[in-house]
């Protein structure tokens, strides 16, 4: 057991950095059309795939179960803060949960600034959505998707170049 105690760590190791490393590596796409929606947020604006007047869209895929998601909410927020008024970004997110209340519930518990819209089944399935994951769209096209967990640093660094 004992020559192969190093080798069992080493593979522990591995597997460790592995996963470490993978928290916040984007996951690179080629730009795709944006699968089509049309949803109305809580406050009663709708929102598409083409985003606002031309804004990249930031679209958040979460739930209230998926605790990375819910880590996520703050720096969401400055994110929405930081660039909505200077029209440089918009954030939509989209609760994966089955129910409005859950959703109304999280929204309260969390602060959350930004609007949200409940998703479906379709919408999930045509963005293959994993959590957390969020999807940049420019100009109605898929130009970044994020999968796991960000912080606020972790999000400027890869929306950067795309904002206006």
């Amino acid at each position: 057991m004992k020559k192969y105690t190093p080798i069992l760590v080493a593979m522990l190791l591995a597997t460790t950095l592995k996963v470490a490393m993978a928290a916040e590596a984007p996951v690179a796409v080629s730009a795709t059309a944006a699968p089509s929606f049309k949803l109305i947020d809580l406050q009663g604006e709708t929102w598409t795939e083409k985003g606002h007047k031309g804004v990249p869209l930031l679209i958040d895929f979460w739930a209230s179960w998926c605790t990375p998601c819910l880590k996520e909410i703050p720096a969401l927020n400055a994110l929405h803060l930081r660039y909505k008024q200077k029209d440089q970004l918009h954030i939509l997110g989209v609760n994966m949960d089955s129910g409005a209340g859950k959703a109304k519930a999280a929204i309260s518990k969390y602060y959350i600034g930004y609007p949200v819209v409940l998703g479906n089944p379709e919408m999930g399935k045509a963005y293959g959505v994993q959590f957390p994951m969020a999807v940049l769209i420019k100009d109605g096209v898929i130009v970044k998707r994020l999968v796991g967990e960000r912080t606020l640093k972790g999000f400027e660094k890869e929306l950067k170049p795309f904002l206006r």
